[in-house]
């Protein structure tokens, strides 16, 4: 068994859908512009090496998460009781994590490991 693995699937629209690989954190979880970045180039380059024909694609998560957004919004405008489910997003507290630099670096570390182990 791999650690690393990529998924694919063929979505409603014939579209390719690709998820998986080894992920990546930025230090303080800090979001980052994906023109130019080197992980996106390298996740271009995987599907581009996969399906050369593919001008491009798109990660799609933010689909999910904006209809769920909008279902939520609406119930709340309306006054609506709320679906359970919300619960995980309104009342959720954040994992507590050891703080940077120890985060990124147990990221790191833990990546690391994981691949190593999928090259034996």
């Amino acid at each position: 068994m791999r650690n690393f693995f990529n998924l694919f699937r063929l979505t409603a629209d014939y579209r390719v859908l690709l998820s998986g690989g080894d992920g990546f954190y930025y230090y303080g979880g800090a979001a980052v512009n994906g023109d130019g970045h080197p992980d996106y180039r390298r996740l271009e380059r995987v599907i581009r090496q996969l399906f050369p024909v593919l001008a491009g694609g798109d990660s799609g998560h933010g689909v999910t998460v904006a209809v769920l957004a909008g279902r939520l919004l609406r119930a709340l405008v309306a006054g609506e009781p709320l679906d359970p489910v919300y619960d995980f997003v309104l009342n959720r507290k954040p994992p507590r994590s050891p703080g940077e630099p120890l985060t990124s670096l147990g990221f790191g570390l833990g990546k690391r490991y994981m691949h190593w182990k999928d090259a034996r």
